[in-house]
């Protein structure tokens, strides 16, 4: 029986990544493999997603993951702990190790140097970092037995400098028999409350077709550093039909009490929650954001995509889908059945071609 091992930044974080990785662990074990997640650090008391309980989970550090992305703080803290994980990744004696991001991959660099196969998973998309961090980075994945890309997009630019390049995309995290309320006046959002995705943007949006459109309230699901920002936006504006909704367990119970889901992010390495609401039967407009969206929307076939940081398209497409039932109708119906194509199913079957 091989097994397979996870190494992670944070699995008790609310994320995308911390959901592929439980979703990945629980269909390799599920498919016969003996599966640990190997977490660097452990910032909350419970993983938030669900895990089979043959899974064994180890974190090298007791402590919380703190400090925005890219900052000193948080690299200084990684290189301390680089050891450890060494250590821990030595000592879990897997046949198989999927590294998340490049941190992670950086950190882990020691390890390659063993008879078992590496394979790094790029979450962000592929201009996220400088250029002089894209040179070491692009070094670095030589050494790997394959680099991930979950878009075509990072595929092609990465192929340009590594020819050990596949695309597999992110899976589906659940199946969803219930369809979005279209009658409620309710947008949905759902993300870390970050500068990443966007949620300014999308509470500047709002308030202005708000105007025009009574009645409507937006609910934004998440938890994060930019929490008092958004707090003092949503007053600034007056939009006491704007609340954030914090952390929830079992967010796919959330999606079909919804009738619009937007998608603000500024960046993306694919979009998860985007392709949930998907799943749940919810008409979406999306900013067309690198990297994710416009596969996930087949380029605006599949739901409202518009151009990066343009607030006053967005402004006017989310008006219109607001007003508009047929379209609802219409978007509903196609997200349904494009969130098919990325069942869980048909991902693992790239899974188990690589690793074999």
């Amino acid at each position: 029986m091989k097994k397979i091992a996870f190494v992670i930044a944070d699995i008790t974080f609310v994320g995308g990544i911390e959901r592929v990785n439980t979703i990945l662990a629980n269909k390799f074990i599920s498919e016969g493999y003996s599966v640990e997640i190997i977490s660097l650090y452990k910032t909350n008391l419970k993983i938030n997603y669900e895990l089979d309980n043959h899974i064994k989970i180890s974190f090298v550090n007791d402590g919380s993951y703190l400090g925005e992305p890219g900052s000193f703080g948080r690299l200084k803290k990684h290189i301390g702990s680089q050891f450890k994980l060494f250590k821990a990744i030595k000592k879990s004696n897997a046949d198989f190790y999927i590294i998340n991001t490049f941190p992670m991959a950086f950190l882990s660099f020691f390890s390659l140097f063993s008879k078992k196969k590496y394979v790094v998973i790029e979450h962000v998309h592929y201009d996220y970092y400088s250029a002089i961090v894209r040179a070491l980075r692009n070094l670095l994945y030589r050494f790997f037995y394959k680099v991930i890309c979950i878009n075509k997009n990072d595929l092609y630019k990465f192929s340009k400098h590594l020819d050990n390049v596949v695309k597999i995309s992110n899976p589906l995290s659940f199946s969803c028999s219930k369809v979005a309320d279209l009658s409620a006046k309710k947008i949905m959002a759902v993300g870390r409350l970050e500068h990443q995705k966007g949620f300014d943007l999308l509470i500047d949006i709002f308030a202005k077709v708000n105007k025009s459109n009574p009645g409507w309230e937006l609910h934004i699901y998440g938890v994060g550093t930019c929490e008092k920002f958004l707090t003092d936006k949503i007053n600034k504006h007056g939009l006491n039909n704007v609340k954030l909704m914090g952390s929830v367990d079992h967010i796919q119970q959330y999606y079909p009490k919804y009738s619009i889901f937007a998608f603000s992010s500024r960046f993306e390495g694919f979009g998860m929650v985007l392709l949930e609401a998907m799943e749940c039967g919810l008409p979406c407009i999306s900013f067309d954001c690198p990297t994710g969206p416009s596969e996930i929307l087949g380029d605006g076939e599949y739901g409202i995509l518009v151009e990066n940081g343009n607030l006053i398209k967005f402004s006017a497409e989310f008006a219109n889908l607001m007003s508009d039932e047929e379209k609802k109708i219409k978007f509903s119906i196609l997200s349904k059945s494009r969130a098919q194509e990325f069942n869980i199913d048909k991902i693992f079957d790239e899974w188990r071609k690589l690793i074999s």
